[in-house]
Parts: structure tokens; C-alpha cells; sequence
């Protein structure tokens, strides 16, 4: 099975082609505005690289924040534009507990993540590794304000 995985709900967005859970290529670049050019033009590197057809992908993983609304959008709409004419599977995903997931994968038992929610804001979110369980993870989350979040 292959997946695509579109993150665009920080300043950093990412794209990532998966074969039965390998990673195959993965891209990612720093923006301060979504720009629609920018993922699409990784993405077709992506696709060129990996030897696959947009066909080929099975299910789209996309990040569903917390983060930029504009960025979260645009990345739903990419994948379920492509996603339409092969029927594939659409899934969103917990950015944050994506982030968890890689630091929980060095050994870690607990991990917080904490992100920029602008206007001085920041969100926090906090994973228990005995909660991940396949693709998925069970958190408590909460917005603290940023001047009162060390």
C-alpha cells in the first residue's frame, strides 16, 4: 500500500511517500504563506522520484493540526482532489501526536509537544507511548497562553 503524507499545518510543511509503512521520499520546506505552487511542485518531484503514479496511492494522511487553518485547508484539498479519481482513502491525522510518535520512537515514555497557536498563544499537547497503538494515539491537550507557558 502506498500512502502520501501532507503536512502544511506549521510554517514547516512536508510531503512523504510510504510503501507498507517504508518511507520511500519524503520533502519538506519552510514557508511563511502556504503557497499552492510549492506543494505541488514537491509533490510531482516526490511522485517523479518514487517511481509511483498518483494511482498507486491508496491512502492520503493528512495533518490536521493543530495549526493553520489555510495550511490544514489547502493540504485537504490537494489530497481529496487526488484522491477522488481512484477512490482512495482520505484520513486526518493529529499533527501533534505525529510529532510524539517520532520522539516516542528514541525511547521516550511520556512526550509533550508544544506548538506556536500565534497571537502570543502557544498549544500544548501531551502523549502517553502506552496510548500509541497502530496508527493511532490517545492525548490530553489544552491551550495554555503564552505568557504563562514555560
Amino acid at each position: 500500500m502506498i500512502t502520501l503524507g501532507i503536512e502544511c499545518s506549521s510554517r514547516q510543511g512536508s510531503l512523504a511517500l510510504l510503501k507498507d509503512g517504508e518511507l520511500l521520499v519524503e520533502r519538506s520546506w519552510i514557508a511563511e504563506r502556504v503557497r499552492h505552487n510549492t506543494i505541488f511542485q514537491t509533490l510531482e518531484n516526490l511522485i517523479v522520484e518514487a517511481d509511483v503514479s498518483y494511482n498507486d496511492i491508496s491512502l492520503f494522511a493528512v495533518g490536521r493540526g493543530p495549526g493553520s487553518f489555510s495550511g490544514m485547508r489547502m493540504s485537504f484539498a490537494v489530497a481529496q482532489a487526488l484522491a477522488l479519481p481512484s477512490k482512495a482513502d482520505v484520513r486526518a491525522v493529529s499533527s501533534g501526536a505525529a510529532l510524539a510518535l517520532a520522539v516516542a520512537r528514541e525511547g521516550a515514555k511520556q512526550v509533550a509537544v508544544v506548538g506556536d497557536a500565534r497571537r502570543g498563544q502557544v498549544w500544548i499537547g501531551v502523549f502517553n507511548v502506552d496510548a500509541f497503538a497502530g496508527d493511532t494515539a490517545r492525548a490530553s491537550s489544552r491551550h495554555a497562553d503564552g505568557e504563562n507557558a514555560t
